[in-house]
């Protein structure tokens, strides 16, 4: 707020973040899931929480757009187990995997929840969607690696 630039641009790894195990009941230590064992569902936050992590996020962009911010956010890009570095990846050697897509819709539809809160946050503050979903996949399929 004290820098008040003209722009921020919000891109982040939410599921990364806000992996929420079920349960409506609010946490009293509210707190993010651990940078660990990614699209497995954390038990340091539920739905309520995640919810609620969302609308702290998005009360405080409403702030920077009341203040004349313009504010940018990006949804979650389409991500997948394909994705871990460690199916790529072994110290300094490639991984001799056979890496496929996935399907666009596959991934919709398993995160319908956190991307609908996401696109409602960013409708309701007014802020620009700025969905990167076209640099990783094309109609309906995501290449993990290029062909």
């Amino acid at each position: 707020k004290k820098l008040k630039p003209q722009r921020l641009y919000i891109i982040t790894f939410w599921l990364k973040w806000l992996r929420p195990s079920p349960g409506e009941t609010l946490s009293p230590n509210l707190q993010c899931c651990p940078n660990t064992e990614l699209l497995v569902p954390c038990a340091e936050m539920n739905m309520a929480d995640a919810r609620e992590v969302l609308r702290r996020f998005f009360a405080h962009m409403q702030e920077l757009s009341d203040l004349g911010i313009k504010v940018y956010i990006s949804p979650q890009e389409p991500y997948n187990s394909a994705y871990d570095r460690q199916h790529m990846l072994s110290l300094n050697e490639v991984v001799q995997a056979d890496i496929q897509p996935f399907r666009l819709s596959d991934f919709r539809a398993e995160h319908t929840w956190l991307l609908n809160e996401i696109d409602k946050g960013i409708a309701e503050i007014g802020a620009t969607r700025v969905d990167l979903t076209d640099n990783v996949c094309y109609n309906d399929v995501c290449e993990v690696v290029d062909p």
